[in-house]
């Protein structure tokens, strides 16, 4: 689709999740909580039936952010075919907290590296730096924000091959949640994502 679409839908969906869109990496690499597969640059993924909201298990995250699943939504990312899960959350002080984790499988690694680089445009989250040893291009985004309530969001965005995968925390709260508590959360999902559909659809 076309840049400006994008940014409409990716505005849109952030409105109904609670996100408030902007996006910020970290300025240090993330350390992973596990390791990620070894994925050449020219992997060919084909997408098939997947429902990341089964198979991601967040059971830790939700505990050690003290989070509450209200629900979760696994409508696939209009960004393209792949899969998706959305789960709608409330912090511990009653605050509504998104997560969102995506892939997308692109029609060439050079289609998914334009998609990779359109995402920096479309967000007002603030560069946090590269990853390495995530995929082919990996960077975290970061950005805090006062919407009545404090709101921290972090994502960890890649692209391996011809396919991108972002997981994405909107925390909403009294206080900010440390940017590096978030990082180290979404740099380990990202890495346990990045396996889990890598495995289905290469």
């Amino acid at each position: 689709m076309g840049l400006s679409r994008f940014a409409v839908v990716v505005l849109a969906a952030l409105t109904v999740s609670g996100c408030s869109g902007g996006d910020t990496p970290p300025p240090s690499t993330p350390q992973a909580g596990a390791s990620s597969p070894a994925v050449a640059s020219g992997t060919v993924y084909k997408a098939s039936s997947l429902d990341l909201c089964n198979r991601t298990d967040i059971k830790a995250l939700t505990a050690d952010l003290k989070l509450t699943v209200d629900g979760t939504d696994n409508s696939p990312s209009p960004e393209g075919p792949g899969a998706a899960c959305l789960w709608r959350m409330k912090s511990a002080d009653g605050n509504m907290s998104t997560l969102r984790v995506q892939a997308v499988v692109h029609s060439s690694a050079d289609e998914a590296t334009r998609a990779f680089h359109a995402q920096q445009n479309v967000t007002n989250l603030k560069p946090d730096g590269p990853i390495s040893g995530l995929g082919d291009q990996a960077e975290g985004r970061t950005l805090d924000s006062d919407q009545g309530f404090k709101q921290s969001e972090y994502m960890v965005h890649l692209r391996t091959g011809n396919m991108t995968v972002k997981v994405w925390i909107s925390l909403g709260a009294k206080a900010f949640t440390p940017k590096q508590t978030l990082a180290s959360k979404m740099d380990g999902l990202a890495r346990t994502t990045l396996a889990t559909v890598s495995s289905a659809w290469k």
